[in-house]
């Protein structure tokens, strides 16, 4: 039997770094060097989505940190990772496999087209946007999360930008 289960959650984007050009590299204080950077997004969700997640597999809590963020407005974010590099699975010759980007879909093209629509990569997916996030949980000792696609349903538009403050 498989340790492994697919759940797919809906809720509202924060933060998305899904595409190899925005994935986070990490920081002097957090290097991501030896996976090569990894890809985010914060899903904002309410408090029976929270339940439900946390039924499902997804922990509450890691190394006494609570994962689940309440918002000001009495909602919960919660934020799924997906390395570029596994950890540790290598190829043949000893690099490691690539597990590469999250599977980014328009979510309404797919279902009238009933096959995959892929997300137009330069077009970033803004806060606000309507999303559906399929991650899968590994049940083991430990629950891993991990992120492995992103429908967007409603593409929220890109902020306004204040041309005195771009350089």
């Amino acid at each position: 039997m498989s340790k492994t289960v697919y759940k797919t959650y809906d809720g509202t984007s924060m933060y998305a770094q899904v595409f190899e050009r925005n994935r986070d590299m990490g920081s002097e204080a957090y290097p991501l060097t030896d996976v090569d950077g990894q890809y985010k997004i914060q899903l904002v969700f309410d408090e029976d989505m929270k339940k439900r997640m946390i039924a499902d597999g997804i922990p509450d809590v890691i190394l006494g940190n609570e994962m689940f963020k309440e918002t000001e407005d009495g909602l919960y974010g919660y934020t799924f990772k997906r390395t570029h590099l596994h950890k540790r699975f290598t190829n043949d010759d000893g690099t490691p496999q690539v597990n590469g980007s999250p599977n980014v879909v328009d979510w309404k093209a797919s279902q009238e087209n009933k096959v995959a629509v892929p997300w137009d990569t330069e077009q970033n997916i803004w806060n606000g946007s309507k999303v559906k996030v399929k991650v899968s949980i590994y049940k083991g000792r430990v629950n891993i999360v991990t992120l492995e696609s992103v429908g967007v349903v409603e593409a929220a538009e890109a902020p306004e930008r204040d041309e005195a403050l771009v350089w």
